[in-house]
């Protein structure tokens, strides 16, 4: 599978031991996450491409004053650096290394890697706030046709006892099976990846840019991904895109929204549906041609006109990004309960002090605000 990264240690540097090589590694883990070279990074810090060598080698420890540019460059804590938690991911299928380049698929490794340590960090510092046991990863079904990748989609969400509703948030609906979502940024041409952590559990990482309606196709087309086993003819990427349409809004639902056959549809009409299931207007009219609702010729027309005429963006209120949220809960309910102290949670969150203050401020919660102890 390839593309392993762990947050703490690498192959072979545990056998040697010491704060350097950990410290290295983790400068290592959080230069590639910022997409930087060892010649890039010195220059923005300002040593040596050779002192930025010797700290990821573990051969020499960078000052304190070094260690805070380090630090900034980079966009972590000085904490991050002395982090005992370890989190090792590895890409589930390779599909995107070729779309994204070897750089970015590394940047969003070492990013999946370094968020999960904190959650994992979050759940050592209060084991008593996760509530629940930890969901089982969804079953896989070998398919070899289109209908048997339908059957699948309306099997899982009759597995998860989603009837034919729309799905209020993928995240959330992926999280509560056992299923970490990461945000990611910057990365303009990454939509999801599916990768393994520390071999057992499954973690998503997200385009935190996109849009949402665009978020949720992808983290379906990954779920289908995991899903699926394609044996014969179908192409294991449409095999997924026709999974992510059935799952997101099952042949019922499209057949009673739309009717069973129409020979024109309406921009308003696709909208108030977009809103109503959080899938995009094309994503409808595709749902429509696979299910024989439109002809491939509509389908064809209507698509060449609307790019004509919008582009890439679609028209009106764009559909509300989603968010992972149950790592910041988990949090939060660790320092409501005492067992973190405000720096900790900011440090867990990926936030500063101030910023974690700003917010509880917001939420009229800052009890700690004057407190004088830096809790």
């Amino acid at each position: 599978m390839g593309n392993c990264v762990r947050g703490r240690g690498a192959p072979g540097l545990a056998k040697k031991g010491g704060a350097e090589m950990e410290l290295g590694a983790r400068l290592r883990a959080a230069r590639l996450a910022a997409r930087l070279s060892q010649r890039g990074l010195a220059q923005q810090v300002g040593v040596t491409h050779a002192a930025i060598s010797k700290y990821e080698r573990g051969l020499d420890m960078p000052s304190l004053g070094v260690l805070g540019r380090l630090s900034r460059a980079l966009g972590v804590t000085t904490e991050y650096f002395f982090r005992t938690f370890e989190a090792q991911v590895e890409l589930k299928a390779a599909r995107h290394a070729a779309k994204l380049g070897a750089r970015d698929m590394k940047a969003v490794a070492a990013r999946v890697a370094e968020q999960l340590e904190r959650y994992m960090a979050a759940e050592h510092v209060c084991p008593s706030c996760i509530h629940e046991d930890k969901a089982s990863p969804p079953p896989s079904w070998t398919v070899a046709s289109v209908e048997e990748i339908e059957a699948v989609a309306r099997d899982l969400r009759s597995d998860w006892q989603l009837g034919d509703n729309p799905i209020q948030s993928m995240t959330e609906l992926l999280e509560r099976q056992g299923i970490r979502i990461v945000e990611i940024k910057g990365i303009k041409r990454l939509d999801a990846q599916l990768f393994w952590a520390n071999a057992t559990d499954l973690a998503i990482a997200v385009n935190g840019e996109h849009p949402g309606d665009r978020q949720r196709f992808s983290l379906a087309h990954e779920l289908g991904h995991l899903v699926l086993q394609v044996i014969g003819n179908i192409d294991p990427e449409k095999a997924a895109n026709r999974f992510a349409g059935a799952f997101l809004v099952p042949r019922s639902v499209a057949v009673g929204m739309l009717g069973r056959r129409r020979s024109a549809l309406e921009l308003r009409e696709l909208h108030l549906l977009k809103h109503a299931y959080g899938f995009s207007m094309q994503a409808w009219v595709y749902r429509a041609k696979d299910l024989g609702i439109v002809s491939e010729s509509l389908y064809g027309r209507w698509y060449r006109e609307f790019r004509r005429a919008h582009g890439t963006h679609e028209p009106g209120k764009p559909y509300p990004q989603e968010h992972p949220a149950q790592a910041k809960r988990l949090v939060m309910q660790a320092y409501a309960e005492g067992t973190v102290t405000a720096s900790r949670a900011a440090e867990l969150l990926g936030e500063s002090l101030g910023a974690f203050r700003k917010q509880l401020r917001e939420t009229g919660d800052d009890q700690t605000a004057d407190c004088g102890h830096g809790c």
